[in-house]
């Protein structure tokens, strides 16, 4: 109750429309291209804070719909979620082991020291494996049966209707998710060379540490906002081409994923699980002309 109070404060001190500002940049004539920038970046920026927004209404949703019903049904999700705590345990033993290694007995002192480091990066151990480089996309591809079951689950729910879910239709989604983390792995890893490019050149280099962070997390909201435009059917690349109608709400989704992934070990779970209920939330309700529903 006080999160939704909450929320509808913030959005009512906030004050704008959302969709109104879509159509306000869209129909813009193309002889005033400075205000159409400016509407854009206005646009880009309400998106953003209302999917950081969107993430206050999560935690009830998912209390008042009980969406963690029906993971033991599919074998599949199951397995994912098995698959990355063997991933995680044999991290954290691998550290446990680097520190038997070198632990210095014969002082107790720096054995003290040895011992409290170990408990620090056991907390951390888990996170560094899923977030550093290309493991934040092998968690995604790892996490994606959950993913596409809050997915669905959040979207039958704003639909009012419920459908009957096959391994078939998961083993798709996971195909497709493996697909799409490779794509962006690329994309990323190009647009972060050329905006560190052009930021040496105009002697902004100051601002990368910045930049970067939205790039990476624009992609890392793509990666979540794509089931939401699987089941619409669109194909990778048409997915990719709505997300950019979107992109204050991929960057928001995919920083707030970035934060919650910082959290030890359930990090990497609920992270990804909480940004596809609060994807679908945000992109349920701003794009009005999403096509025809998939049939499952």
């Amino acid at each position: 109750m006080y999160v939704d109070l909450v929320y509808n404060f913030l959005k009512k001190r906030i004050n704008y429309p959302p969709l109104v500002t879509n159509k306000l940049a869209h129909s813009l004539p193309d002889r005033v291209p400075k205000c159409g920038s400016l509407l854009m970046i206005f646009r880009i920026i309400t998106q953003f804070i209302d999917s950081i927004l969107t993430f206050l209404r999560v935690p009830a949703f998912i209390r008042d719909h009980q969406l963690w019903k029906g993971f033991a049904k599919h074998k599949l999700v199951v397995f994912a979620m098995m698959l990355i705590g063997v991933l995680l345990s044999l991290r954290l033993m691998s550290i446990v082991m680097d520190w038997w290694s070198q632990l210095d007995v014969s002082d107790p002192l720096q054995a003290g020291k040895e011992t409290t480091a170990l408990i620090a990066e056991l907390a951390t151990g888990g996170y560094e494996l899923m977030f550093a480089g290309a493991y934040k996309y092998m968690v995604l591809i790892i996490m994606e049966m959950l993913i596409f079951h809050m997915t669905l689950r959040t979207h039958e729910i704003l639909d009012g209707r419920t459908e009957s879910l096959t391994p078939g239709i998961f083993l798709k989604a996971q195909i497709r998710m493996i697909k799409v983390s490779v794509f962006i792995f690329a994309m990323e890893l190009l647009v972060s060379i050329g905006a560190k490019a052009v930021l040496a050149i105009f002697g902004l280099s100051f601002f990368k540490g910045v930049v970067l962070l939205l790039i990476q997390s624009f992609f890392l909201g793509f990666a979540l906002i794509d089931n939401y435009n699987e089941i619409h059917h669109l194909s990778i690349r048409d997915s990719y081409r709505n997300t950019l109608r979107f992109t204050g709400v991929a960057a928001g989704i995919g920083m707030i994923l970035y934060l919650l992934i910082l959290i030890p070990l359930i990090g990497p779970v609920v992270g990804p699980m909480i940004g596809a209920i609060a994807a679908t939330l945000i992109m349920h309700k701003l794009d009005d002309n999403s096509p025809q529903t998939m049939t499952i």
